[in-house]
Parts: structure tokens; sequence; C-alpha cells
């Protein structure tokens, strides 16, 4: 049979100290799909299409255009599946202050079990 875990170590193991917050790293990522999306991708296939109406352009070439609807599918693909899977935050965050807290019992249970018992120690100062 295993041993059990102590408490601190099993809340080390489950959030290590400086672990970053999984949902702002998420919606981070979110936001940088949807950034080239709208700065890079629709630009692109907005030029392109522009470039096969105009009839004194010449117009793009097919592997330009192919390319170009490619990236913006799977940039959307993409930002469907970060989407899913973005979870609501309160404002203002609340992971750091959770973090700390976290940290702070984890020092206050290692300071605690480093403190020898009180029987054991009032027996050393009688000898």
């Amino acid at each position: 049979m295993f041993a059990p875990i102590d408490p601190p170590v099993r809340l080390h193991l489950l959030l290590p100290e400086g672990t970053p917050d999984p949902a702002a790293a998420t919606a981070t990522r979110l936001a940088h799909v949807h950034a080239r999306l709208a700065d890079e991708a629709r630009p692109d296939l907005a030029v392109l299409a522009w470039q096969r109406r105009t009839p004194a352009a010449a117009p793009p070439p097919p592997l330009a255009v192919t390319t170009a609807a490619t990236a913006t599918r799977e940039l959307a693909s993409e930002s469907l599946r970060l989407e899913a899977r973005v979870v609501p935050r309160p404002k203002p965050p609340l992971w750091a202050p959770m973090v700390a807290e976290a940290g702070g019992y984890r020092a206050q249970t290692l300071s605690y079990s480093q403190i020898p018992p009180a029987s054991s120690s009032a027996r050393q100062h009688e000898h």
C-alpha cells in the first residue's frame, strides 16, 4: 500500500509555486488568434479579392489565394477551439490572491511541522 501524502505536499503537487494562471493563458492565446485574424488573415483575403475584381490589377497567383484561405480557415478553427476552453474570470482576477494564500498555507504548515511537540521541548528544559 501507498503511504498517504501530506496535505502541504499534495498542495505543492497540485499547485507548484510560480504556476501561471491557466485561464489567463488560454484567454491570451485566443486574443492572439483574434488579432492575427483581424490584422493579417482577413486583410490578406480582402486584398486578394480586390486584386481579382480590379481589371487594372494582375490577378493574384492561385497558390497565394489558396494559402491565404487555408491560413484563415486554420486560424478560425483555432479560435473556435480556444473559445470553447475559455472560462469566465472575475474582475479583478483572483488567481494571484489564491496562489498567495496557498503559499502562505504551505509556509505556515511547513513551519508547524518543523516545531517539535510541546511535550518533548518541556522534557529538554527539565534536564
